[in-house]
């Protein structure tokens, strides 16, 4: 299996990926989660733990903050073939990370991996393990994969019965007395609220980049709203201190939290009804779209405030269009178009392939689609491709120059 599962954030993908994770360990095979970050992954190591009961066994789960000696002795159980799964952030890359015999890769989140990162869970090992990619915004090259058939493409269409839209709004850059009134009202109403910047420390005035960053957050916004009540989360926290932040969060004792693209992903607050984006010009649609969606699963209504720091149009507009379109999949769609698929014997995962004189994946779609039945039937009825020499011979060229398509194990 090479699969892409496309759902919105909230719609179950999760679920989806512990039911194959069951039937995999049933029938005796091994299994390794890779997840973008600390937080997520003990989270989704909990929620195995439930939810797999008795059927997964003892599991390692393998942190970038995991101590030397944890270490060691979680490769050593691993090697031996004492666990047969593995849930961690980019640790579980390194050697010693996954058992021997892997017979199932899931990568949550998979816009957050590099293609070399993907493959190296993959790659080199006989038999190929299964393969489940999880995003609710696919990049380019992955949408592209799963055009060209690489990639077999499962959407999950519907969402949560009681989860409402989130309503979102592009504001004036700079207007932090909008940004504080809306965050107000949002508290008032017994809600969490984000507040995400763009990188720790904002870029000197000399420099380009973002200006806003947790220290300038922090100081205007609790001076506005309460010190008392803010909490900051970012990634050179330690893990039990970014855990301690998080906590106070879920409480309720400091609402207001202020954070990095850390709490992009797979964070549950259910009381959370407002996520605030400063500095939004410097997000990925990709970005921007899971981080609203960290917003109102709880069923109540909530919104995501998107707030430029510069009215540079070219940006706004793609701000604007992020605000009118909540389909995670079509903004995918749309970043394919605008950015381009990346190239198709490489790892750059964006940008325009030069060695593609047709069988554009944005250009031609109808193209691709009927070129992907044709090659399935071919295969399905030829493997060897003996009764069709010519296409075989053209294929063997292609691997001949040296061009190694890693498509389809790096997803």
């Amino acid at each position: 299996m090479r699969r892409l599962l496309v759902g919105d954030v909230g719609s179950g993908k999760t679920a989806v990926a512990i039911a194959a994770s069951l039937a995999v360990l049933r029938g005796g095979g091994t299994v390794a989660w890779l997840c973008p970050t600390t937080l997520v992954a003990a989270q989704h190591a909990k929620t195995l733990e439930r939810g797999l009961s008795g059927d997964a066994g003892p599991m390692a789960v393998l942190l970038g903050s995991t101590a030397p000696r944890a270490r060691r002795q979680a490769e050593r159980v691993i090697a031996e073939g004492l666990v047969r799964m593995v849930i961690g952030t980019h640790a579980i890359l390194e050697a010693g990370g996954t058992p021997p015999a892997l017979d199932l890769v899931v990568i949550d989140e998979q816009h957050r991996f590099g293609v070399a990162q993907r493959l190296a869970m993959v790659a080199g090992r006989s038999p190929s393990p299964h393969l489940l990619v999880l995003s609710a915004t696919p990049i380019p090259r992955t949408l592209a994969l799963a055009q060209y058939g690489d990639l077999d493409l499962v959407t999950l269409a519907e969402r949560p019965a009681n989860r409402q839209p989130v309503t979102t709004r592009l504001a004036q850059p700079g207007d932090r007395a909008f940004v504080q009134r809306t965050i107000q009202r949002a508290l008032d109403a017994g809600g969490r609220v984000f507040v995400v910047v763009p990188r720790i420390d904002g870029a000197p005035d000399e420099e380009d980049g973002p200006k806003t960053g947790i220290a300038d957050a922090e100081a205007w916004l609790g001076e506005a709203l309460g010190r008392d009540r803010v909490v900051v989360l970012h990634g050179r926290m330690t893990a039990e201190a970014q855990k301690e932040a998080l906590d106070a969060f879920r409480r309720g004792t400091h609402p207001l939290l202020i954070g990095t693209t850390v709490v992009e992903v797979g964070l549950d607050v259910p009381e959370a009804n407002l996520m605030v984006i400063l500095g939004a010009e410097f997000f990925g649609v990709a970005q921007l779209h899971q981080l609203r969606g960290r917003v109102g699963r709880g069923g109540q209504r909530a919104a995501c405030l998107l707030v430029p720091e510069s009215e540079d149009e070219e940006s706004n507009t793609r701000l604007e269009e992020v605000a009118a379109c909540a389909d995670g999949f079509v903004l995918a769609e749309r970043d394919l178009a605008r950015r381009g698929a990346g190239e198709w014997f490489g790892e750059r995962q964006s940008g325009a392939d030069l060695t593609l004189r047709f069988a554009d994946p944005v250009r031609d779609v109808a193209l691709l689609a009927a070129a992907r039945e044709a090659a399935a039937r071919v295969v399905a009825e030829d493997p060897s491709l003996a009764s069709h020499p010519t296409l075989s011979r053209a294929v063997h060229r292609l691997l001949q120059r040296g061009a190694s398509p890693v498509a389809e194990e790096a997803g």
